[in-house]
């Protein structure tokens, strides 16, 4: 159901706008940091992208009780092109004492799940994946029922995450996307990002199964177990 989807970012519009709406149900209000911007010289769909060249470059919002992830399924989802292979936050909840998740990518090449039970208590294990500049890569990250897994391209990325008994913190930090408010608006995304969702209540694919990757950009319009068989929304 189009409710569940709680964060719908299809990044398009006027080259170098600053706006970046939400399309979900509950149009939540991002704020643009530094220099980040539209950019239709790449993008996955929609003629434009998300852009952003340096640390301080990232999207944030205020907390919304919508994304209480609790013991639910969920999925986070987005296509990225790299120009700069740097440490980069896709998405983050997680200030010191108050977190909930952070997915990232390590320069040791390694993608992160990190998560807190407890507001305080981190876990975080990595994944290994090398990517390249220039390349446009699905990320994403699903958990159903008490196992999480991350994909790329919508390959199964290492072993899963056992989340048996798991529920996840309900953090009231603000939330950053493309880059991280927990460290001074670092570990931002160098390069574009398009098509960023966050649904919860369900899992867009099973965990334990490959999947096609969406071939277009997501709507609200068809019900999400139709989504995961066709591979768009």
């Amino acid at each position: 159901m189009s409710s569940l989807v709680k964060i719908l970012l299809h990044c398009d519009g006027a080259d170098a706008s600053t706006s970046f709406p939400d399309s979900s149900n509950y149009a939540h209000s991002l704020t643009t940091n530094v220099n980040s911007q539209v950019d239709t010289a790449q993008s996955k769909f929609g003629g434009a992208a998300y852009l952003g060249a340096a640390n301080g470059d990232l999207l944030t919002m205020l907390d919304s009780e919508e994304l209480n992830l609790a013991a639910n399924d969920f999925t986070i989802d987005v296509w990225v092109r790299f120009s700069s292979l740097v440490l980069t936050v896709f998405f983050e909840q997680f200030l010191v004492l108050n977190r909930s998740i952070s997915i990232y990518w390590n320069t040791d090449n390694t993608l992160h799940f990190a998560y807190s039970p407890d507001g305080t208590t981190s876990i975080d294990t990595g994944r290994s994946w090398t990517p390249s500049a220039d390349t446009w890569y699905h990320i994403a990250l699903v958990r159903e029922g008490d196992t999480a897994q991350l994909f790329i391209d919508g390959v199964i990325l290492g072993a899963s995450y056992d989340l048996t008994g798991v529920t996840i913190n309900n953090s009231s930090a603000p939330v950053s996307v493309f880059g991280s408010v927990n460290n001074a608006n670092q570990y931002c995304l160098v390069g574009w990002a398009d098509e960023f969702d966050f649904v919860n209540g369900e899992a867009r694919w099973p965990v334990g199964s490959n999947f096609t990757p969406p071939t277009q950009a997501y709507t609200l319009t068809t019900p999400l177990s139709q989504m995961m068989m066709m591979g768009v929304s």
